[in-house]
Parts: structure tokens; sequence; C-alpha cells
């Protein structure tokens, strides 16, 4: 009789599931690994327009506290982020700094986004909280 191969089946990592893994991941580098400050995007916003900014906070969250402007802005919730990469930069060396609310999920969005080969992922320091304290603009979201 001919024996086959055991069929392997690949598992399906849930976002939920690469969130944990790369919070644990963190939790062991260097304080301040990746980290841009406010002071430093504000300067980085004027400079260079092909910085691309991805808010990867939820709507909601988007429309209680508004969000940073700037030319090339994307907003895509962490749990989102690796399935709709098509919308991130073609090009692996894009400057792109991800923020949250206080910097610790932008800290793994960072993270997803330098596993898949960005180079210059970045996240900001302090997330939203601390743009907003060193008195920086914020676009705030119409009301419907």
């Amino acid at each position: 009789a001919r024996h086959s191969a055991p069929k392997l089946v690949a598992p399906t990592a849930r976002a939920d599931d690469l969130v944990l893994a790369v919070d644990t991941m963190l939790k062991g580098l260097p304080q301040g690994w990746g980290a841009i400050t406010v002071e430093e995007l504000a300067a980085d916003l004027g400079e260079r327009p092909d910085l691309v900014l991805i808010d990867i906070r939820t709507q909601a969250e988007i429309d209680r506290s508004g969000s940073i402007e700037a030319e090339n802005a994307l907003a895509i919730p962490i749990e989102e982020l690796a399935a709709r990469r098509a919308e991130w930069p073609a090009e692996s060396e894009a400057s792109i700094v991800a923020y949250s609310g206080s910097g610790h999920r932008s800290t793994i969005a960072m993270t997803i986004l330098r596993t898949y080969g960005y180079t210059n992922a970045r996240s900001l320091k302090g997330g939203l909280g601390a743009w907003v304290e060193a008195g920086y603009p914020v676009a705030q979201v119409p009301a419907p």
C-alpha cells in the first residue's frame, strides 16, 4: 500500500495573534527603539512631504480626538494593518511614521511594517497624546 504524505495545513494567524506576538517581542527591545519624538515629526512633516503618516487608531478614536494632518496620511486600525497592506507605500524605503493614542499600538504597527521589510518605519513616541500636549495642531473630523 502506498502512503501519502500527511497534509499540513498552514496555520492562519489572526490579527490579534500577530499583535500579541509583536507585543511580546517588543518587551525585550531597548527603550526608545524606532521612536520619533513629536518635535522630530513636526519638523519632518514640514520638510518631507513624502513622509507617510499612518494613524492606527479606531475610527471612533479618530472621531473623538481628531488626527495629525499630513500630505500623505492614512487611517488603518492596527487590527486591519496587515490585511490592508495594499494601501502601504510601494517602496520599502519609504519614510513611515505610525501613531496611536499613547504610542503603544504604533510601536506594534512599526514592528509589523519592519517585519514586511519597511526599513524606515518609526513610531510616534507618546502618540497623539504627546502631540496634543506639546501644542501641535489636530484636525477635527467634521460632525455629520
